[in-house]
């Protein structure tokens, strides 16, 4: 795989090595799963993991890890169940922490800044019922709490020094209707709350309407 650190380019005409490329070899994922049924029906249990190493340059060498675990459950003929969890950390570059693998005790550039991966734990879960073939109704709720150790340490984006992203959570309902095997239209309202590492914490509701078509 790609070695994605989560890192933000530093400058958008030029195109130079992230701090995963600069390790000089690719990230490493495995997945082994068991599961039966079909695909409306499946009953399902996964567990995976994920190796890749980051240069954030001067010999600041930071090992990325994450383990997962993964499940499909059908309940009844109108309940499933499913969901995912992962642990692990320096895992921004697969959507943790929003993109932040690491923290600094001070200016990135500077050799005798320290540097220290962030910790990260989450997932989410999913309800469904399904009381007809045209109709779904869905729950679910997620969440991604990452931290560094010592929370001293700052956002290295940028030379600001800025606040890490402690906690982010979702949940949503949604109801689905198939008009037509490739036509769907849907309802949905979803709940937003981020909280950092510092006081601060951020919430935003969200409704949408939605009409998709499958080709």
């Amino acid at each position: 795989m790609d070695p994605l650190a989560g890192e933000v380019p530093s400058t958008s005409p030029y195109r130079i090595a992230g701090p995963g490329e600069s390790s000089g070899q690719p990230a490493y994922a495995a997945r082994v799963a068991w599961g039966q049924g079909t695909q409306d029906n499946l009953l399902s249990f996964g567990v995976g993991g994920y190796y890749a190493r980051q240069n954030w340059g001067f010999g600041r060498i930071v090992n990325a890890w994450a383990g997962t675990a993964d499940w499909s459950i059908p309940i009844s003929r109108w309940f499933s169940f499913t969901g995912e969890f992962y642990t692990g950390r320096a895992i921004g570059g697969l959507g943790a922490a929003q993109g932040q693998s690491v923290a600094f005790n001070g200016e990135s550039d500077f050799p005798t800044t320290a540097v220290q991966p962030s910790r990260s734990t989450g997932g989410w879960a999913q309800l469904k019922f399904m009381p007809l073939a045209k109709l779904e109704f869905n729950g679910a709720f997620g969440e991604d709490f990452s931290t560094p150790a010592n929370l001293q340490y700052y956002s290295p984006f940028g030379s600001y020094p800025g606040p890490l992203i402690g906690r982010n959570q979702s949940a949503f309902i949604n109801g689905i209707y198939h008009w037509r095997s490739n036509l769907m239209f849907s309802a949905e309202y979803r709940r937003l709350r981020t909280a950092e590492s510092e006081p601060g914490i951020f919430t935003a509701n969200q409704v949408s309407l939605s009409a998709a078509t499958l080709f």
